[in-house]
């Protein structure tokens, strides 16, 4: 009786230690759970696409440094279908500064929630954002189309087929870093720069992609008829003339002047237009004159094969980029083309207060003709110019109340949004744009494709590891299994 009372008094003593243990052990791993889930998503989710569809750029970090005011993210939709790897994103965005937060709001819980920062109605069944800088109230909506968008519209397949007779591969992109970089850029941002474009001189519109990123890059762009104003506005960063085909009249350059001399910035673009009539621009090429730029009219062509785009021949031009300019913008194995280029001059002696530089040149075969007819030949000729052309450069001017620029490309093709697939005026174009604004830098991020690639593997290497994964292994597992099983048996 005695020593049953020992046994289950024992049993009671252990019992209850490994109650005591196990309860501990619980509160740790509770306690441990609660704080991992306090970590930010970064170190709690690893990305492991392989595609970097996570990654956040030195863009966006740099920018996100720089918030000082409290920004909430809110992911909007049914609590139920949130997107996943918004939300996720949207979480290891915020975790770069503490001052951003991620809320997620369901409109059909709260209904009157998306009309408090817009007036367009979100489709709660797709996962939308809106940024809002609780300091000032200004605010941004990102539609999910904008996070999510495929490389063709339906009508652009449609013409890729008539002309190819089969449909291109058509992959989806996740886009939300640019929007979001975007949105608090804008939010944060204390004035917003504006972007003045002529118009009624017959001036090349800007193409979709052009005023799209523009917009992305928090520059308001407004139509500006030099005609119908008294002068230029004054919230105006920058005043753009693109390409005209018909020349300013003498009242429009005196509005040009008036602007340039409270420190106004002015970019021009022009190209050699083989209708003499149309390319007699006599006033503007005046006022580029005050700067120590002039027309040169002969169009231009380059003679290394090296420096111009094959395809096309000698004259679109691969300019060679001068050093100390914007030449750090285009990305490395990467170029800029420009046709159809007149030459520019820049003044030997300039104007007082004035300084000019070239910024993209020919190489020294460039050639330049001063008639273009039908039956005009491409290649060099005997009676053509011969040397380094100047075909982009800029100038500034010293007034008393501030210092103007002026920036000159001698071919529209500077600001089209065709060339952004394989060359990279654009990129160019914004480092310029950015600076006269007096933005850091261009806010624009290229968007990821979602597509995986497909891992390729080597008829030799497929077989080798074949013959791993279907031989060695269950080999050497039944072998380990059959020591293990031994000295069980001997035991």
């Amino acid at each position: 009786m005695k020593q049953t009372k020992i046994k289950n008094l024992s049993a009671i003593r252990y019992g209850g230690y490994s109650l005591i243990v196990t309860a501990v052990v619980m509160a740790v791993v509770i306690l441990l759970n609660l704080g991992i889930n306090l970590l930010p998503a970064s170190m709690t989710k690893l990305s492991t696409d392989g595609q970097g569809i996570y990654d956040i750029s030195d863009v966006s970090r740099t920018l996100m440094e720089k918030v000082e005011d409290k920004i909430t993210v809110y992911i909007v939709g049914y609590e139920d279908d949130i997107d996943l790897m918004i939300r996720e994103y949207a979480e290891r965005y915020a975790d770069l500064n503490s001052k951003v937060s991620v809320k997620t709001v369901d409109p059909t819980l709260q209904p009157g929630f998306v009309a408090t920062y817009t007036d367009e109605k979100l489709d709660a069944s797709y996962t939308n954002l809106i940024v809002v800088n609780e300091a000032n109230k200004r605010s941004r909506v990102i539609h999910n189309s904008e996070i999510y968008y495929q490389k063709y519209t339906e009508q652009e397949l449609y013409y890729l087929y008539l002309q190819t007779g089969s449909y291109p591969d058509n992959p989806t992109y996740f886009n939300i870093e640019n929007e979001l970089t975007s949105a608090i850029d804008y939010v944060t941002m204390e004035n917003l720069p504006v972007l003045y474009y002529t118009s009624g001189h017959g001036e090349i519109a800007l193409d979709a992609t052009l005023t799209g990123l523009i917009k992305e890059d928090n520059i308001d762009l407004k139509e500006l008829k030099l005609s119908a104003v008294e002068e230029i506005p004054s919230d105006a960063s920058a005043v753009l003339i693109n390409t005209p085909n018909k020349d300013l009249t003498a009242e429009e350059i005196a509005l040009l002047k008036k602007y340039a001399e409270k420190g106004g910035h002015i970019l021009l673009t022009s190209y050699f237009n083989t209708d003499l009539e149309t390319r007699k621009l006599a006033n503007l090429y005046s006022f580029a004159e005050e700067y120590g730029l002039a027309y040169h009219d002969v169009m231009v062509f380059e003679g290394s094969a090296d420096h111009y785009y094959t395809y096309y021949g000698p004259y679109y031009i691969l300019p060679t980029l001068t050093a100390g300019g914007y030449a750090n913008a285009v990305p490395a194995n990467t170029n800029l083309v420009m046709g159809l280029c007149h030459a520019i001059n820049i003044a030997e002696k300039l104007p007082e207060g004035v300084t000019a530089t070239a910024l993209m040149t020919t190489t020294v075969k460039g050639y330049a003709k001063t008639e273009i007819k039908e039956d005009t030949k491409v290649e060099k000729a005997e009676g053509d110019l011969e040397g380094k052309f100047t075909i982009g450069a800029m100038s500034t001017k010293k007034y008393d109340k501030g210092t103007s620029a002026f920036f000159w490309f001698a071919s529209p093709m500077i600001l089209d949004g065709g060339t952004a697939g394989s060359f990279s005026n654009l990129n160019y174009f914004f480092a310029v744009l950015t600076d006269i604004c007096d933005k850091e830098a261009s806010v624009s991020i290229a968007a990821k494709a979602l597509q995986v690639q497909a891992l390729s593997v080597s008829e030799g290497s497929a077989s080798l590891w074949g013959i791993i994964l279907i031989g060695v292994v269950p080999v050497a597992t039944l072998i380990a299994g059959f020591a293990v099983w031994q000295r069980r048996v001997k035991r």
